[in-house]
């Protein structure tokens, strides 16, 4: 029961609490109103806007790290891709890049500390992007090398080219057990095993040894030193991370460095530094290539790396840690593709002479990697202008279409791909006009007035205009990325027609052309089919599409010169 005299109380109680809220509110709001006037905060405007605009981070990957491991299409910059260049590759759809890893000050630094904070936040930002990076050993030391090697001069890399930045060692390590520990500490870095792993436990699984082996001062002695180098790599990577694997990197597309001296092989063509007439092979025509009997008298590099897997044999029998389940000291063997007189169409014999090489020692489960892969347009030289760096015997000063460009990109990487390539790096980044003054700069010295090749390779214009290889390239990997790669299937290959079957998810899709034409009839047993001209009609990149059904359980189609590639609508 409430009292008369209760309720008199709060009447009076409720006035006095209004009075106190709204002096509070006057009080704040003058506060508010006559509060010290602060600098709006500087905002740093970039007046040259991004070439696509970047996504934001992610936490995990597009792809899982197995599938960026096993897509075939990766993309390469002159470094570690900077955000533009990821932005890039988010809209091509790729999340795989070939990494210079640059450790500790630089390439040749193994003997001193391992400091290499800088490169690892780099790898980790990557890493959190959703790229996947492969790594770089060298596989030397010049300190290291000079204490032993000092006065041997086939130990040491001649510099033709002039592009090195320090002498470079081709002969062994001398103290093993200190390079076995490098390497060792270098891949536990990035295994991402939770282990001595670098901030973030970003994970790197393939490690390239060195680049362009067997391209210059081609000693028997530099491949008996090589294979030391090559096993003492192995074994320290191994100890780290026994699922990591190693690269074997080659140099440009050089068949005979694969065969033995003396070897005759028809069917091929010559390529630069490689072909060497020898009265001993007829016919005597530029389709047989035979391999230099004198070697080390100049860069062909032949037969090196049949000498190389040679010595790698004799190290493994007196190996007694060899494991009897390991067929040799190395996971992956590489070689560059640019121009070559048959184009496209000698990829399939190289892939199939590694293949028998490897057999002939005893090497299974062996894939291959083509770590640079590029082909130009436009008109990269001038005519009658000396040039060193593509095959001498392949004109670049024949002008090439934007649209022959993009036809040559994806039937390159479709016949790659196709033989079994596990991976082929494209060039990224941007193209760069002869008449630039920062040619040399932009083209980091790969570039003269009259040879700018390096500089029209890419898929972006100098203006940032997608060329129509852009658009190409992005619907190949649209529709191809993701599939079941050891599934794929060479139904047409040689003469004029190519047409291989990749599986994706239940359902097979087509990629094919013809430079001649061709019909092609391929059992199916789907109903309704579409096909995809991959090269753009227009600036736009407008692609063109058409339909098709089956009849009898197969499918009709026409192949032309535009690779195309036909996918199951029901």
């Amino acid at each position: 029961m409430d009292y008369p005299s209760q309720k008199k109380g709060l009447a009076g109680i409720v006035p006095i609490l209004l009075i106190a809220i709204l002096v509070l509110v006057i009080l704040l709001a003058a506060v508010f109103f006559f509060r010290t006037p602060q600098e709006p905060p500087t905002v740093l405007v970039n007046t040259t806007p991004p070439l696509i605009s970047l996504p934001p981070p992610i936490s995990l990957p597009s792809l899982t790290l197995q599938q960026q491991q096993h897509s075939p299409f990766s993309l390469r910059f002159g470094g570690l891709a900077s955000d533009k260049e990821i932005a890039l590759m988010h809209d091509l759809g790729v999340y795989h890049t070939r990494t210079l890893l640059m450790l500790d000050g630089g390439y040749f630094g193994w003997v001193s500390n391992l400091s290499w904070e800088q490169q690892e936040q780099k790898i980790l930002q990557r890493y959190d992007q959703g790229i996947y990076s492969t790594g770089y050993l060298p596989g030397y030391s010049v300190d290291d090398s000079e204490l032993c090697h000092a006065h041997q001069l086939e130990c040491w890399k001649s510099d033709e080219l002039g592009l090195l930045k320090t002498k470079q060692s081709i002969c062994a390590p001398c103290d093993e057990e200190a390079y076995m520990g490098y390497i060792q500490k270098v891949v536990e870095r990035f295994d991402g095993d939770g282990i001595d792993d670098a901030p973030g436990h970003p994970k790197i699984l393939d490690w390239q040894l060195g680049d362009n082996e067997g391209d210059a001062r081609d000693t028997p002695i530099k491949a008996k030193e090589y294979a030391k180098t090559v096993m003492l790599t192995y074994k320290g990577l191994k100890a780290a991370c026994s699922n990591c694997r190693l690269i074997l990197m080659s140099s440009f597309f050089n068949v005979k460095s694969l065969l033995q001296q003396g070897e005759c092989v028809n069917g091929f063509s010559p390529h630069r530094w490689t072909f060497f007439p020898d009265d001993s092979c007829a016919p005597k025509d530029r389709n047989v290539m035979i391999v230099s009997k004198f070697v080390g008298t100049d860069r062909s590099g032949d037969g090196y790396f049949y000498r190389l897997f040679g010595e790698l044999n004799k190290l493994k029998q007196s190996d007694p840690s060899f494991s009897s389940s390991t067929n040799t000291y190395f996971d992956t063997y590489a070689f560059h593709f640019y121009e070559h007189p048959d184009g496209y169409k000698a990829l399939p014999k190289a892939i199939a002479t590694a293949q028998r090489t490897f057999g002939h020692f005893g090497f299974t489960n062996i894939s291959i990697v083509i770590p640079e892969f590029d082909t130009y347009s436009g008109r990269p030289k001038v005519s009658g202008a000396p040039s060193y760096r593509h095959p001498d015997n392949v004109d670049v000063s024949i002008p090439k279409s934007l649209q022959d460009h993009a036809r040559d990109v994806i039937k390159r990487h479709l016949t790659a791909i196709g033989n079994g390539v596990r991976w082929v790096d494209y060039s990224g980044g941007i193209d760069v006009e002869r008449n630039d003054p920062n040619l040399a700069q932009k083209s980091l010295g790969w570039c003269s007035p009259t040879d700018i090749y390096f500089c029209t390779t890419s898929l972006l214009a100098a203006d940032g205009t997608k060329k129509p290889a852009y658009y190409a390239y992005r619907k190949m990997v649209q529709l191809l990325d993701g599939s079941d790669w050891e599934k794929t299937q060479v139904l047409e290959q040689g003469s004029d027609a190519y047409l291989y079957a990749f599986v994706k998810g239940n359902k097979t899709i087509y990629a094919g052309w013809s430079d001649g034409g061709y019909a092609a009839t391929i059992p199916v047993s789907g109903q309704q089919w579409t096909m995809i001209d991959l090269i753009p009609t227009d600036d736009q990149g407008t692609l063109s599409s058409s339909s098709l059904a089956s009849r009898d359980g197969s499918l009709s189609v026409s192949l032309m010169r535009d690779p195309v590639v036909i996918v199951q609508v029901s």
